[in-house]
C-alpha cells in the first residue's frame, strides 16, 4: 500500500473517530420498546419510514420482519417465514451468505426483505402477512 493512501487512511479514519463521538455527545435514549421473542443476536439492515414514523428490522434471531412504531414507541409485530441466522461451519459466526432476513423497505404498503434461500419476500403492511415471493 502507498505511503499517500496510508496516510489517506489514516486521516479517514481519524475523521470518522472524532467526528462521530461529537455527534455522539448529541445523542440520548429516550425509550426502550420491548420486543418478544429470541434475544436479538443476529439481525441486517433495517429500514426507518419517515413518512409514517415505521421501523422494521430484519431479526435473524427470530425468523422474521419486526415491526415498531417509533412515533408511539411500540412494538406492532413480527412477520415470520424466514430462514434465520445460519451458522458457519465453525459454529461460531453467521454466514451472511445464507442467513434471512437480508435487509429491509418500505414501499408504499409493502415491506420487501431479502431472505437466505435466495428470495425477497413481499409483505403486506395492513395484514402483516407474505404475499409474494421473488426468486432471485
Amino acid at each position: 500500500m502507498s505511503k499517500a493512501r496510508n496516510v489517506l487512511m489514516a486521516t479517514a479514519l481519524a475523521v470518522v473517530t472524532y467526528g462521530s463521538s461529537a455527534y455522539a455527545a448529541e445523542l440520548k435514549q429516550i425509550a426502550t420498546i420491548p420486543m418478544p421473542g429470541e434475544p436479538l443476536v443476529s439481525f441486517d439492515i433495517s429500514y426507518v419510514d419517515q413518512k409514517t414514523q415505521m421501523y422494521y428490522l430484519a431479526d435473524r434471531s427470530n425468523k422474521g420482519v419486526d415491526i415498531f412504531d417509533v412515533k408511539d414507541n411500540k412494538y406492532v409485530g413480527r412477520v415470520g417465514g424466514f430462514v434465520g441466522a445460519v451458522m458457519k461451519a465453525d459454529g461460531k459466526s453467521v454466514n451472511s451468505n445464507k442467513s434471512g432476513p437480508d435487509g429491509v423497505i418500505a414501499i408504499g404498503n409493502e415491506i420487501w426483505a431479502g431472505d437466505g434461500d435466495s428470495t425477497i419476500k413481499v409483505i403486506d403492511m395492513k395484514t402483516m402477512k407474505v404475499t409474494d415471493t421473488i426468486a432471485t
